[in-house]
Protein backbone atom coordinates (compact mmCIF):
# COMPACT_ATOMS: atom_id res chain seq x y z
CA UNK A 1 0.00 0.00 0.00
CA UNK A 2 1.50 3.52 -0.75
CA UNK A 3 1.08 6.38 1.18
CA UNK A 4 2.13 9.92 0.91
CA UNK A 5 3.26 11.85 4.09
CA UNK A 6 3.78 15.58 3.70
CA UNK A 7 4.41 17.62 7.09
CA UNK A 8 4.63 21.25 7.58
CA UNK A 9 3.15 22.71 4.72
CA UNK A 10 2.80 26.41 6.07
CA UNK A 11 0.58 27.36 3.74
CA UNK A 12 0.71 30.89 3.53
CA UNK A 13 4.35 31.36 4.61
CA UNK A 14 5.84 34.79 3.65
CA UNK A 15 9.42 34.84 3.69
CA UNK A 16 11.22 38.81 3.84
CA UNK A 17 7.70 40.01 2.79
CA UNK A 18 7.87 37.99 0.02
CA UNK A 19 4.64 35.36 -0.72
CA UNK A 20 5.52 32.22 -1.12
CA UNK A 21 1.95 31.04 -1.85
CA UNK A 22 2.21 30.22 -5.77
CA UNK A 23 5.77 28.60 -4.94
CA UNK A 24 3.52 26.70 -2.48
CA UNK A 25 0.50 25.91 -5.59
CA UNK A 26 3.34 24.49 -7.66
CA UNK A 27 4.48 22.21 -5.03
CA UNK A 28 0.95 21.06 -4.32
CA UNK A 29 0.08 20.74 -7.86
CA UNK A 30 2.98 18.23 -8.51
CA UNK A 31 1.89 16.57 -5.49
CA UNK A 32 -1.33 15.61 -7.22
CA UNK A 33 0.27 14.85 -10.09
CA UNK A 34 2.38 12.27 -8.69
CA UNK A 35 -0.68 11.03 -6.77
CA UNK A 36 -2.02 10.31 -10.47
CA UNK A 37 1.06 8.42 -11.28
CA UNK A 38 1.37 6.69 -8.31
CA UNK A 39 -2.25 6.19 -6.66
CA UNK A 40 -1.68 6.51 -3.32
CA UNK A 41 -4.04 4.94 -0.60
CA UNK A 42 -3.46 7.45 1.19
CA UNK A 43 -2.20 11.48 1.85
CA UNK A 44 -1.56 12.42 4.87
CA UNK A 45 -0.36 15.91 5.72
CA UNK A 46 1.45 16.04 9.58
CA UNK A 47 1.13 19.01 11.17
CA UNK A 48 1.57 22.70 10.29
CA UNK A 49 -0.68 23.24 7.29
CA UNK A 50 -0.84 26.41 7.56
CA UNK A 51 1.98 29.23 8.70
CA UNK A 52 -0.19 30.79 11.85
CA UNK A 53 -3.39 29.59 13.64
CA UNK A 54 -5.66 32.12 11.77
CA UNK A 55 -4.69 32.05 7.66
CA UNK A 56 -4.76 33.65 4.52
CA UNK A 57 -8.00 33.38 2.40
CA UNK A 58 -5.42 32.84 -0.13
CA UNK A 59 -3.45 29.88 2.31
CA UNK A 60 -7.28 28.32 2.99
CA UNK A 61 -8.37 28.66 -0.43
CA UNK A 62 -4.80 26.88 -1.94
CA UNK A 63 -5.52 24.13 1.01
CA UNK A 64 -9.35 23.05 -0.71
CA UNK A 65 -7.90 23.30 -4.07
CA UNK A 66 -5.12 20.67 -3.05
CA UNK A 67 -7.67 18.61 -1.31
CA UNK A 68 -10.14 18.82 -4.45
CA UNK A 69 -7.29 18.37 -6.88
CA UNK A 70 -6.62 14.81 -5.08
CA UNK A 71 -10.13 13.94 -4.62
CA UNK A 72 -10.91 14.95 -8.35
CA UNK A 73 -7.72 12.33 -9.49
CA UNK A 74 -9.13 9.71 -7.43
CA UNK A 75 -12.45 10.47 -5.20
CA UNK A 76 -11.12 7.02 -3.47
CA UNK A 77 -8.29 8.43 -1.51
CA UNK A 78 -8.10 9.08 2.02
CA UNK A 79 -6.33 12.11 3.30
CA UNK A 80 -5.70 12.38 6.59
CA UNK A 81 -4.69 15.81 8.15
CA UNK A 82 -2.88 16.50 11.61
CA UNK A 83 -3.16 20.39 13.10
CA UNK A 84 0.13 20.88 14.40
CA UNK A 85 0.94 23.87 16.70
CA UNK A 86 1.10 26.46 13.89
CA UNK A 87 -2.83 25.63 13.11
CA UNK A 88 -5.81 26.49 15.31
CA UNK A 89 -7.32 22.58 15.46
CA UNK A 90 -10.51 24.30 15.96
CA UNK A 91 -10.25 25.98 12.55
CA UNK A 92 -9.15 23.68 10.70
CA UNK A 93 -11.25 20.60 11.42
CA UNK A 94 -14.51 23.30 11.56
CA UNK A 95 -15.99 21.11 8.52
CA UNK A 96 -14.65 17.60 9.59
CA UNK A 97 -17.65 15.82 10.33
CA UNK A 98 -18.76 16.73 6.55
CA UNK A 99 -15.73 15.81 4.97
CA UNK A 100 -14.97 12.57 6.87
CA UNK A 101 -18.01 11.32 4.54
CA UNK A 102 -15.81 12.26 1.93
CA UNK A 103 -12.58 10.19 3.17
CA UNK A 104 -11.05 13.48 4.17
CA UNK A 105 -9.97 13.18 7.69
CA UNK A 106 -8.99 15.95 9.72
CA UNK A 107 -7.69 15.29 13.59
CA UNK A 108 -8.38 18.24 15.77
CA UNK A 109 -9.94 16.26 19.01
CA UNK A 110 -6.80 14.40 21.19
CA UNK A 111 -9.55 12.73 23.11
CA UNK A 112 -10.36 11.03 19.67
CA UNK A 113 -6.98 9.50 19.46
CA UNK A 114 -7.44 6.18 20.14
CA UNK A 115 -9.85 6.29 16.96
CA UNK A 116 -8.16 5.18 14.35
CA UNK A 117 -8.68 6.28 10.43
CA UNK A 118 -9.01 3.02 8.29
CA UNK A 119 -7.36 3.29 5.56
CA UNK A 120 -8.11 0.21 2.14
CA UNK A 121 -6.92 -0.35 -1.30
CA UNK A 122 -6.49 -3.34 -3.04
CA UNK A 123 -7.57 -5.77 -0.66
CA UNK A 124 -4.64 -4.19 1.97
CA UNK A 125 -5.75 -2.50 5.44
CA UNK A 126 -3.77 0.41 7.53
CA UNK A 127 -4.61 2.04 10.48
CA UNK A 128 -3.65 5.56 11.17
CA UNK A 129 -3.76 6.89 14.71
CA UNK A 130 -3.78 10.71 14.11
CA UNK A 131 -2.81 12.93 17.37
CA UNK A 132 -2.80 16.39 16.69
CA UNK A 133 -0.60 18.92 18.52
CA UNK A 134 -1.08 18.49 22.05
CA UNK A 135 -1.74 21.53 23.82
CA UNK A 136 -1.49 21.14 27.63
CA UNK A 137 -4.97 20.04 28.99
CA UNK A 138 -5.95 18.45 25.78
CA UNK A 139 -6.07 15.31 27.93
CA UNK A 140 -6.78 14.35 31.93
CA UNK A 141 -4.88 11.78 33.75
CA UNK A 142 -6.66 8.28 33.24
CA UNK A 143 -9.99 8.02 35.05
CA UNK A 144 -8.96 4.99 37.15
CA UNK A 145 -6.24 6.85 38.77
CA UNK A 146 -8.01 9.90 40.42
CA UNK A 147 -11.57 10.31 42.03
CA UNK A 148 -13.59 11.68 39.39
CA UNK A 149 -14.28 14.58 40.88
CA UNK A 150 -10.32 15.20 40.72
CA UNK A 151 -9.99 15.49 36.63
CA UNK A 152 -6.35 16.27 36.17
CA UNK A 153 -5.34 17.82 33.18
CA UNK A 154 -1.69 16.70 31.59
CA UNK A 155 0.26 19.69 30.99
CA UNK A 156 3.95 18.15 29.50
CA UNK A 157 4.26 16.77 26.33
CA UNK A 158 5.70 13.83 27.79
CA UNK A 159 2.49 13.33 30.01
CA UNK A 160 0.42 14.43 26.97
CA UNK A 161 2.16 11.58 24.65
CA UNK A 162 2.29 8.86 27.39
CA UNK A 163 -1.68 9.60 27.82
CA UNK A 164 -2.45 9.30 23.92
CA UNK A 165 -0.08 6.34 23.77
CA UNK A 166 -1.64 4.72 26.76
CA UNK A 167 -4.85 4.76 25.20
CA UNK A 168 -4.54 3.56 21.46
CA UNK A 169 -2.72 0.82 22.92
CA UNK A 170 -5.81 0.03 24.84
Amino acid sequence: MKLFHLADLHLGKSVYEHDLIEDQRHVLNAVVEAAIQEQPACVIVAGDVFDRAVPSAEAVTLLGDFIAGLKHADPTITVAMIPGNHDSAARLSYLAPVLAGVNVHIASDAEACDHPVVVERDGERARLWMLPFLTPGALYQPAETVHPDERVALRSQADLFAEALRRILL
